[in-house]
Parts: structure tokens; sequence; C-alpha cells
């Protein structure tokens, strides 16, 4: 372009002599310097991680920021998410003493309601006893063998895929139901409560309001579910599902509606999180799912993704002002360093001031990045 200016100058004005030819390629060199558009977007995406920090949203991918200031719809764990994560615990059938061997397998498991069962356990005097051949089924439960005997830990569906009967509970539609089975017998059945997060319905009503769809995916049980979900206003949600159901039913939605998060904190939410455009980690939970996810709130708190995505935006916005801007400096300006103005009484762009243009286009870059320090 520099180039261009100093052969037109030289040979279609040669009566303009050789100073205005190198003057007009210089100025043109100079304006046309990318400064301002090589800041627009990493100044913004800079001052935009920062900020979030500030407020205890951690950005672990640059994109994250893009896809989450998209996303229409949002599916969300329930258990330490849109709940609190600390399980009570009642005994509604006991037919012996089990609780050593309660307190031995669960102490094998990171899941919110096996550490409240094995503080229960212990809290009963319980004793941990050797387990061998341990197995954890995701979304299902627990399994070992102690003593000799085949001890089960779980849901109804785990009981029911070995063959066990399991007893008719009724009157608790909030609760979900761990079954506990010494080889083919129950011997034991726990309901399990936990309080909704006190965050939790206006995150809902927020992500409403932004028009972002809410949709619960949970691996508890379907009475359960439904209840956290009436209190929530959740139209839709999902029950019983394994960690690979969670993943194809972010992959639907992401067929449905478009850019797709994951709000999750356990390691039975890793694959969800990996699906989604944008996976989002409680910081408090396993690692695992803050090792999968894009986005963790530090905090803990869920309410966190209403900051996250408000940064989010507000990041996405200041790069399209900061590239408006670049573009616009560079359309005006060329133009008038390459000396089209000179016909009409103005004089040549003197290579100092064009120096200066380019310096404050940077400058406004920058200074407009950094009001998303007050977002």
């Amino acid at each position: 372009m520099a180039s261009g200016t100093f052969l037109g100058w030289r040979f279609l004005t040669p009566d303009a002599g050789m100073k205005s030819a190198i003057i007009a390629a210089v100025s043109v060199l100079i304006i046309a310097c990318p400064c301002a558009l090589g800041l627009a977007t990493p100044t913004s995406i800079l001052v935009g991680t920062g900020r979030a920090a500030d407020l205890g949203v951690l950005f672990r991918r640059g994109d994250g920021l893009q896809l989450l200031a998209d996303v229409k719809a949002i599916a969300l764990d329930k258990t330490g998410t849109l709940t609190v994560g600390r399980p009570s615990i009642t005994s509604l059938y006991q037919s012996h003493d089990h609780v050593s061997e309660l307190a031995s397998l669960q102490s094998r498991s990171t899941h919110p309601i096996a550490k409240a069962m094995e503080a229960m356990a212990r809290d009963s005097g319980a004793t941990l006893m050797e387990v061998q051949d341990f197995r954890a089924e995701r979304g299902r439960g627990v399994m070992g063998s102690i003593d000799g005997v085949i001890w089960r830990i779980g849901s109804a569906a785990m009981m029911g895929e070995a063959g066990i009967s399991v007893p008719d509970v009724t009157g608790l539609k909030a609760a979900s139901l761990i079954y506990v089975a010494k080889g083919n017998d129950i011997v034991g059945v726990y309901a399990v409560h936990d309080e909704i997060h006190p965050k939790a319905p206006a995150l809902i009503n927020s992500l409403k309001q932004r028009g972002i769809e809410p949709v619960m995916i949970t691996g508890d049980q379907n009475a359960a579910a439904q209840a956290v979900a009436d209190q929530l206003g959740i139209s839709t949600f999902h029950a019983q599902t394994l960690p690979a159901d969670k993943a194809n039913l972010v992959k639907a939605l992401q067929q449905s509606h478009g850019v797709t998060a994951f709000l999750g904190d356990g390691v039975n939410d890793a694959p969800a999180m990996a699906q989604a455009d944008v996976g989002i980690a409680i910081g408090t939970g396993s690692d695992i799912a803050i090792e999968s996810s894009d986005v963790v709130l530090v905090g803990g708190d869920p309410a966190g993704v209403l900051v996250a995505q408000k940064l989010a935006k507000a990041t996405m916005a200041n790069i399209k002002q900061n590239l408006i801007w670049a573009f616009g400096y560079n359309v005006v300006l060329i133009p008038v360093a390459a000396g089209v103005m000179v016909p009409f009484g103005f004089g040549m762009l003197n290579p100092m001031l064009a120096g200066a243009a380019m310096a404050i286009s940077s400058i406004c870059v920058v200074s407009n990045a950094l009001r998303l320090r007050r977002a």
C-alpha cells in the first residue's frame, strides 16, 4: 500500500517531487500499521478474564468467553449444584446392624451421598473393615466383598440389575432411596434429602429472563428430581441418567437449541462437560469435573454462572467496538495519509502526526478494553 502510494505520487503527479512521494508513502506505512487491530481482541479478553477472576470466575479457555456469550441452553446437575450437596440420611428399614459394612464401602467413594452415609455410620459406632473387589458404578452405587460376602449400596436400578427385589416404599416423593444389599437380600433402605441451594431459585429465574433454557440432568431418582424441578420452576428434567446419558442429552440440546453449557460438580458430570460447548464446574466439586471444564466458579456459588455469562457478553461487545474503531481508523486515515485531500487545498499528513494518530488509536482501543474492569 505504501509502495503504491509512492509510485502514484512519483509517476502520476511528477510535479509534486520526490519529497511529497516519500512523505505520503511513510505516512501510509505508519497509519496502516495494524497495532490497534492487533490489540482489539487480546486486550479485551485479558481484561475481561481478569475481571471475571476478581469476581470468582476462572475462564480456563479463551473461546469459553465467546461461546458463553452466545449460549442458548444450559444443562444443570442437581446434587451439589442446584442443591447444597450436604444430604441428610434417614433410615427407613434395617434388618440387622450393618453400619461397619456401610461405612467401609462408602469410605471408598467421593460422592456427596456416600460421604453423608459414611458419616452417619461412623456416628453410629462403625469401624472400617477390609473391602475386596471394590467397584463403583457411576450413577448407580458401589459394591464390594467383605468377609467373603458381596455387599451392594445403591439405587433400585443397581439392585434390579443384580436380580435383587427391592421393597416398595411410598410417601417419600421428595427423597432419593438408597438400598443396602447383603448377598441377594435387602438389609437396609435409606432416604436421602438434600436442601435446595439458596441461590438456585434466582439463578433459574435469571436464566429464563436472559432467554437461556435451563434443563436439569441428574442421576438421582425421578421422585427427587421432580420435587427439585417443581420447586425451581424447571420445566424439563431428566432423572436416573448415567454419565454417558448426560453427554447424549447435552448433544441433543446442542442440536435443538444451539450453543449449550453444562453446569456441574461431580465425577459423573465430566463426560457431559466435555460434550458441552462450555463446561462450567463448581469450584468446590471434584478435580475431574474441574479438569473437564472450560469455566470454574471458584467460590462454589452456582449463581456465578450469571456473572460469567454477563462478563462474556460484555467482553464480546467490547471486542466488536474495538474492531469497529480500528477498522474505521484505517479506512478514514489511510486515504488521508495517501494525500487524497491535497487536491482540496489540504496539505500532506506529516509522518509525525501519522505516528501520533497511530498511538492514539491504540490508546483508544486499550482504554475501551479497560472499561470492562467496571463491568
